[in-house]
């Protein structure tokens, strides 16, 4: 794991995207890179890993919506604050980083959200580090190669950072070019349908069923390789969904950190649907 060489506090003028409550940004300086972090509400800790390109101000609009949370999140290397990226870590490293960016800020266990490209880096979290993550919400995601590809048009959208509809992430921090193209080789050789069954936290998958970037079947496939998951299904929205309809898709979120979702579990072999009923 890099060497951490020292933590401080940001200087730096403040986003002038809207907050909720007080926000603390600090700069972690670490091995790979500088790392920009926000630290955000109270109560149990909730990780937000952004989609490909995005930053830390792009949960902005959705914090408000989770309220009772402490929610955490950064800016990996070459994007937004944080520093330029030093050398290829792939999804695989960059888990490292996340989980060595919780040992940091003291915060042992978390829930994890991961949004898009994130949600990638989070399944490989919590199969690399599976004491860190307690509960994982998968959100328009995909399990990389084996996964059912976006529609041509979707998937060409993705070459600039620029995509995303929404005037407040606009308003953000831009991604830099270096930083968006390794995130893209990142998940360009990614997989993670070897062991996805092996991963023990409960998961919520949410997606819409008119996603042209990532398609529905993706999060079909990802609900029934992984054990203990539920499927909750946003009709007619895109691929933006937790954006665009905050206010849909973060109760399911909710309820679900907080032990309960309203969706039901997706099917499983008989073996397993035997041992489930056996608990109840």
């Amino acid at each position: 794991m890099p060497k951490i060489r020292f933590v401080r506090q940001a200087t730096g003028q403040p986003s002038s995207l809207p907050l909720t409550g007080s926000r603390r940004l600090e700069f972690l300086d670490l091995a790979a890179g500088t790392v920009r972090v926000a630290v955000e509400g109270d109560g149990p800790p909730l990780l937000l890993l952004a989609g490909l390109g995005g930053t830390l101000d792009m949960w902005a609009p959705i914090a408000p919506h989770l309220w009772g949370l402490e929610l955490l999140s950064f800016d990996p290397p070459g994007t937004g604050g944080s520093g330029p990226v030093r050398y290829a870590l792939g999804m695989p490293g960059l888990a490292d980083l996340t989980a060595e960016v919780l040992a940091t800020l003291g915060r042992e266990r978390v829930d994890v959200l991961g949004y898009s490209w994130g949600g990638a880096l989070a399944q490989e979290l919590a199969h690399r580090h599976p004491d860190r993550v307690r509960r994982l919400v998968l959100c328009a995601t995909t399990c990389g190669l084996g996964g059912m590809p976006g529609s041509p048009p979707a998937l060409a959208a993705l070459a600039t950072p620029w995509r995303y509809a929404s005037d407040a992430i606009r308003r953000g921090r831009g991604s830099r070019l270096v930083g968006y193209a390794a995130q893209l080789c990142a998940i360009a050789q990614w997989t993670s349908l070897p062991w996805l069954h092996d991963l023990e936290q409960p998961t919520l998958v949410v997606a819409g069923d008119d996603d042209a970037v990532v398609p529905l079947g993706n999060a079909r496939l990802l609900a029934n390789r992984i054990p203990d998951s539920r499927l909750h299904v946003v009709p007619g929205a895109g691929h933006l969904l937790l954006i665009d309809q905050p206010e849909t898709v973060i109760p399911a979120v909710r309820s679900f950190l907080a032990g309960g979702v309203d969706s039901p579990r997706p099917r499983r072999p008989t073996r397993m649907r035997t041992f489930l009923l056996g608990r109840r």
